[in-house]
């Protein structure tokens, strides 16, 4: 047993320093392909606690910000993976969808509507095998972890209401479609203020309420609790 465990902690010895090796390797490609180019002055680039504090981090936040003039990391789920990710997978090429709906359909986000005599009959999401939409679900799914940010209230409420699956998908292609608004449009994350987006819910569904009420001609005044 002693030989056993003492096996596999070479191995994981070995894999690390394989992991740090190649990180190492990333860092030097990235910093050459963005040597030439200036960070924007009016970029402040947001600090995120690592988990992995003695392993060499992949520079992709300042390598992304030299690209693209917006700081991705702004976004409350976005991880230095997630970057990476975007990187290797889409990277300039996200300039050839000229709106962000093209972006999420092609990231196979987007819902497909069966519409019929005007209503929608169903609102399934395709399915594909996109790495990056993978990527952004699995950061999706880690957004209910946070503490506080719309993008966790918005995750919640969809999930309250369709299940978390839905949750993902929708919280997934909301994080694409701000990227594409950020890079694109050259515009920063402003995170909605919670309190504000809380109060707007609530003005939604008393709209809703109304709405119901006066369809069904409801008199308010027969209401009663029993």
């Amino acid at each position: 047993m002693l030989h056993e465990l003492s096996d596999c902690f070479d191995i994981y010895l070995f894999l690390q320093e394989k992991i740090k090796s190649n990180r190492e390797k990333i860092n030097a490609i990235l910093q050459e392909q963005a040597k030439e180019i200036v960070l924007p002055e009016n970029v402040k680039l947001v600090k995120k606690v690592g988990d992995r504090k003695k392993q060499v981090k992949l520079d992709v936040q300042t390598h992304c910000c030299k690209l693209f003039g917006v700081d991705l990391f702004a976004i409350e789920c976005i991880s230095e993976g997630t970057i990476a990710s975007f990187l290797a997978e889409v990277g300039t090429d996200i300039y050839k969808f000229k709106t962000a709906k093209q972006f999420v359909s092609w990231l196979r986000l987007a819902p497909n509507n069966r519409i019929s005599g005007g209503k929608i009959l169903s609102s399934r999401t395709p399915k594909g095998k996109n790495k990056f939409a993978l990527t952004l679900r699995n950061a999706a799914n880690s957004i209910d972890r946070k503490k506080e940010g719309h993008l966790m209230l918005f995750f919640k409420r969809i999930a309250y209401k369709k299940g978390r699956g839905a949750a993902i998908t929708a919280t997934a292609r909301k994080i694409a479609i701000i990227m594409w608004n950020m890079i694109v449009k050259r515009t920063h994350y402003i995170p909605v203020n919670t309190q504000e987006y809380i109060q707007e819910m609530k003005t939604k569904k008393i709209i809703q309420i109304k709405k119901m009420i006066q369809k069904y001609g409801i008199e308010t005044t027969c209401l009663s609790v029993t």
